[in-house]
């Protein structure tokens, strides 16, 4: 015990510039502001089973955390390439993780890490940061690890019968990722530097575009046809969720000033109408006892509103004008996007390249050998390549 009082008192005696004291508090006051901790016991509980696990976290860290020092916190707002970010995706967002005890729970977590790499992407384009090739391929690994987790857990749901369930989370998860793929596309169409820099990360998206959105559809496909009560509650349930969505949806744009005119709000009310309509043929399609069917165009529904509702905080925060207009799905930007397959195809290449030189280059100063005096030792054999290419360039001149 008397260790761990000194370990304490150390920890304590770290202090914080003045400016960064401030934006500590600050982020903490956001972080209050939107996160409620559900059970303050369950939480400590959780804190020493995740650093039991996890024993290569410093222990100064886990002082620090423990004396209130507020690092955990001050990490919240961080970007990748700040000096914060590691304990942001290691430690807080891993803890949260440890709170989410159901298997739905832990998919609809691993996709929101997903979609939250997406949106540092687009954070570190609005703020004109230098986006390195060690940032991109940091968001480019992680966006691709939470995905596959959550595909992995998706399929534990499926192949336990829970059809419905995994169908949901999938549409959720592909209308999130058609919303961000827009607003990428919008922040770098004028940014050469920005379009190059995240071309990997953006195909990145489109690819899970695609793959989450023909899992949704064989989904769908499986339970269009269901006419059991499971599929008459789950449609059932499905159509109250996407009602309240669209009552919420109605006083969201009640609420806020998009600052674009009323062009934009003209164009949002109009595709919450195409949403009514949809909706109403999904009750049409109940009344028939079409119940998978139903279940199908309310999930439709619902990938419209999520759509919208991202894409309208996007303009909101980032000043940008982002068309809400229904494309249909995973219909992209195709010409644009097959650039940026190209580009990145291009960047892979040379990394390769890049390395294959520089082992040529080794294999080079291996080749010519060191004298016992440190000096290179000339290989004969490049020696006599050379007098016959200066002798082939004599007989031309």
């Amino acid at each position: 015990m008397k260790n761990f009082h000194e370990i304490i008192q150390q920890a304590k005696n770290i202090s914080l510039a003045e400016n960064e004291r401030a934006r500590v508090r600050n982020e903490l006051r956001i972080y209050m502001h939107a996160y409620r901790p559900p059970i303050r016991v369950a939480l400590r509980d959780q804190l020493f089973a995740f650093f039991a696990i996890h024993r290569t976290v410093p222990l100064v860290l886990i002082a620090s955390m423990l004396s209130g020092a507020g690092i955990a916190f001050g990490a919240e707002g961080t970007l990748p390439g700040d000096i914060l970010y590691p304990v942001k995706i290691n430690v807080n967002e891993e803890i949260r993780g440890l709170l989410k005890f159901s298997p739905k729970s832990r998919v609809e977590w691993e996709t929101k890490l997903a979609t939250k790499r997406l949106e540092e992407s687009e954070r570190l384009t609005v703020e004109k940061r230098i986006i390195t090739p060690e940032v991109r391929l940091a968001i480019q690994e992680k966006f691709n690890e939470h995905r596959k987790n959550a595909e992995i857990k998706i399929a534990t749901i499926e192949n336990g019968g829970d059809f419905e369930v995994a169908a949901r989370i999938n549409s959720n998860f592909e209308a999130e990722l058609e919303a961000h793929d827009k607003i990428l596309q919008k922040l770098t169409e004028d940014d050469a530097d920005s379009d190059y820099a995240l071309a990997p990360i953006t195909v990145s998206a489109q690819n899970a575009i695609r793959e989450v959105g023909k899992k949704r559809k064989n989904l769908e496909e499986n339970i269009e046809n269901k006419k059991d009560d499971k599929a008459k509650k789950s449609s059932e349930d499905m159509r109250v969720e996407v009602e309240k969505k669209l009552q919420e949806m109605n006083a969201f744009i009640d609420g806020i000033a998009l600052g674009s005119g009323d062009l934009a709000t003209d164009e949002i009310k109009k595709r919450l109408s195409g949403v009514i309509e949809i909706i109403a043929e999904g009750k049409t399609k109940q009344n028939e006892g079409k119940y998978g069917k139903a279940f199908s165009l309310f999930q439709k529904a619902m990938r419209t509103l999520e759509r919208a509702r991202v894409l309208i905080n996007a303009n909101k925060e980032f000043h940008i004008q982002v068309s809400i207009e229904e494309n249909g799905d995973n219909n992209h930007n195709e010409n644009k996007n097959e650039i940026r397959r190209d580009r990145t195809e291009k960047q892979e290449k040379k990394r390769g390249r890049d390395l294959n030189d520089t082992n040529d280059e080794r294999g080079s100063e291996n080749e010519q050998g060191v004298s016992a005096s440190g000096e290179k030792i000339k290989s004969p054999l490049k020696d006599e390549m050379r007098e016959k290419a200066h002798k082939k360039s004599e007989f031309m001149e």
